[in-house]
């Protein structure tokens, strides 16, 4: 894609959200971020919300917004392998799970999670952690599978 055709698609935004969300299990409201550009113009910038308050306030930003994007930080989905191993046809099965399961698996360790940064993540099988084994030491940044 050009940066020309980028620009076109971004003009007929009237505004952007972006999220900054926390898996923490307590204190969250000071880790998740909201912030808001509109005309290339940071508008709002926030902290202070529960997860529900702060996913609401975007549907109301939607409401009032016409032409919304919003982004968050975090994964929508797993690996095809995960989606295999518990037998889940599709997107809707594994937010069913997860809303089942969730906050087990973030308690953790259950594999391939770990927990809130209370565990030191075990060995795992290379398909899991794929994403650090082909950035390696190289990087100065690594980057983190879901």
């Amino acid at each position: 894609m050009s940066a020309r055709a980028v620009s076109v698609r971004a003009a007929t935004l009237d505004a952007v959200v972006a999220v900054d969300w926390s898996g923490a299990l307590t204190g969250a409201e000071r880790k998740l971020w909201l912030c808001e550009i509109d005309d290339g113009r940071v508008v709002r910038l926030e902290s202070g919300r529960t997860r529900d308050a702060l996913v609401d306030d975007v549907i109301a930003t939607a409401r009032r917004v016409p032409r919304l994007a919003a982004g968050f930080d975090f994964a929508f989905s797993l690996p095809a392998w995960f989606f295999d191993t518990h037998t889940l046809g599709d997107a809707h099965a594994l937010w069913a799970l997860a809303a089942r399961d969730g906050e087990a698996w973030l308690r953790g360790p259950i594999a391939p999670f770990w927990g809130r940064g209370r565990t030191t993540r075990p060995e795992l099988p290379a398909h899991v952690r794929r994403t650090e084994q082909d950035v390696g030491e190289r990087a100065a940044r690594r980057p983190s599978s879901v």
